[in-house]
């Protein structure tokens, strides 16, 4: 089992290499190297954090991260710029199942950095609730 120390620090790294991700989609090209080389440092990390977990959930509580039930109460400048983007989307949670392809991770953030948000992005093997509505919309999405 893994101490709680390094479950933050593990978190906290999941949550940096997915903001790296989604700004380097924003700012290049899908087959750039950069995008491509911080969405597998996503996808290695994710694969870390989820273990032998069915789904991982990474939400927005009272304005900080938390990543499976493990609080990430620091927000770095990247942090707070990933923070932004979620309530913009309207998303509270992001669910991603253990099985999910790396094709879809590349996708998720591909689509981010084409469209410039989450919302509205179908994409299996994740889940999003909406931040702003009730609470009960679900749907395939990240």
């Amino acid at each position: 089992m893994i101490d709680h120390n390094r479950r933050v620090q593990l978190a906290d790294e999941l949550l940096r290499r997915f903001a790296a991700a989604l700004k380097g989609a924003q700012l290049y090209t899908a087959s750039h190297p950069l995008v491509t080389r911080n969405t597998e440092a996503f996808a290695e990390s994710l694969a870390l954090v989820i273990g032998q977990q069915r789904t991982l959930t990474l939400g927005v509580v009272g304005g900080e991260f938390v990543v499976g039930d493990v609080p990430v109460p620091k927000a770095s400048g990247t942090m707070s710029d990933l923070l932004r983007r979620l309530r913009r989307a309207g998303v509270e949670r992001i669910v991603i199942e253990r099985e999910v392809p790396r094709e879809e991770i590349a996708g998720l953030v591909e689509d981010e950095g084409a469209h410039g948000h989450l919302d509205g992005v179908n994409r299996p093997g994740f889940d999003r609730d909406s931040l702003l509505g009730s609470g009960d919309q679900t749907g395939q999405v990240a």
